[in-house]
């Protein structure tokens, strides 16, 4: 086990926005601002990120092990910031300790391997997994979720925010919370696809076929160029209590 705090030089420039500029409002003291750099090498196979509030770009760029970048805000006390791996298992592990429950916030961009699996856990801001063929898994209070061009199963929890999925290829995409948009474009036929929300519109593009559709909404529900057949294994689940459905085969 490799593991320790790793801090970069102080740094100037425009003030980040945010939760935490937003609660700073008004304080007398200017929020600090620090950034840095940390590379672990070896065969990764599990990403893990544990952020308070982030913005947070992972790709799948790195065959080497894992490169992050980040830039930290906080009121009173700096944070930490550890990049860790374990060498028996081959999981690197990122977070950032607010001691005392001070804010503070990060924007960081990770450099993976693209086979990866990939685990992301942040109360508020944005996260964005872009090449990836690894397993994915995403819990985010408050924010928005970006994936691009992913090709392994992900499974995404988030409270209140927006999903957006572009070029996807995953076999399996699961997608819950209770309110935000929902709008996923498929490059290829996926296998299960259910995607979830109490309020928010969904917007799902598969290539044509057939699949076993399941709908319900508070709006409307509209269902184009592909066949409902409730004997195929490829699925489709689309759930909105206060939004509409749009479900189109190209």
């Amino acid at each position: 086990m490799r593991a320790g705090r790793i801090t970069g030089a102080m740094i100037t420039g425009a003030m980040m926005t945010g939760a935490l500029t937003g609660a700073l409002t008004g304080c007398a003291r200017e929020p600090e601002q620090t950034s840095g750099s940390a590379d672990v090498r070896g065969s990764v196979r599990l990403f893990q990120s544990f952020f308070p509030v982030v913005s947070l770009d992972i790709s799948g760029t790195d065959p080497g092990g894992v490169h992050l970048e980040w830039t930290l805000r906080w009121d009173i006390d700096e944070p930490e910031i550890s990049l860790e791996v374990d060498e028996s298992n081959g999981v690197a592990t990122a977070s950032i300790d607010c001691h005392l429950n001070n804010l503070c916030e990060a924007t960081a961009t990770a450099t993976v391997p693209a086979t990866a699996a990939v685990s992301a856990d942040a109360l508020y801001g944005q996260v964005t997994l872009a090449d990836t063929s690894g397993a994915a898994e995403i819990a985010l209070q408050t924010g928005d979720i970006r994936l691009e061009r992913l090709a392994g199963n992900v499974e995404i929890g988030v409270e209140t925010g927006d999903v957006t999925g572009t070029d996807l290829a995953c076999p399996g995409l699961y997608v819950g919370g209770r309110a935000g948009a929902r709008t996923i474009h498929y490059a290829q036929t996926p296998l299960s696809v259910d995607l979830r929300t109490l309020s928010g519109d969904i917007g799902l593009e598969v290539p044509a076929g057939d699949y076993a559709v399941e709908t319900s909404a508070g709006g409307s529900v509209t269902v184009e160029g592909l066949a409902d057949d409730p004997t195929q294994t490829h699925t489709i689940g689309a759930v909105t209590e206060d939004g509409d459905i749009s479900i189109v085969g190209y």
